[in-house]
């Protein structure tokens, strides 16, 4: 471990050094960067930030309600167009005796 740390001691020591800001930088003061101004638009109201979030959740409540219906919707039309016209034996699940001829 002692040979790699050594090694990296050469490394560093041959590496020239350098001041990205010039040789001067600590004696001479860095000019003042001018940004320009930022502005930021003004908040809008938070009933209209989220009015499109709103209409989207009561279309997906009314389209839960809707799929939550279709099976109530089958069973009723079921009972009306097909279970009407069977004995009532079979729709009340009791067991039918058979006719007498």
């Amino acid at each position: 471990m002692g040979e790699l740390n050594t090694n990296i001691d050469d490394i560093l020591l041959k590496s020239p050094l350098y001041n990205a800001h010039g040789s001067a930088f600590p004696h001479m003061d860095l000019k003042k960067l001018e940004a320009p101004q930022i502005r930021l638009q003004p908040l809008q109201p938070s009933s209209q930030v989220f009015e499109s979030w709103h209409k989207e959740c009561e279309n997906l409540i009314n389209l839960c309600n809707v799929h939550d219906q279709g099976p109530k919707q089958f069973d009723q039309w079921y009972t009306e167009k097909f279970m009407s016209s069977k004995p009532p034996g079979m729709i009340e699940n009791v067991m039918l005796s058979p006719s007498r001829r």
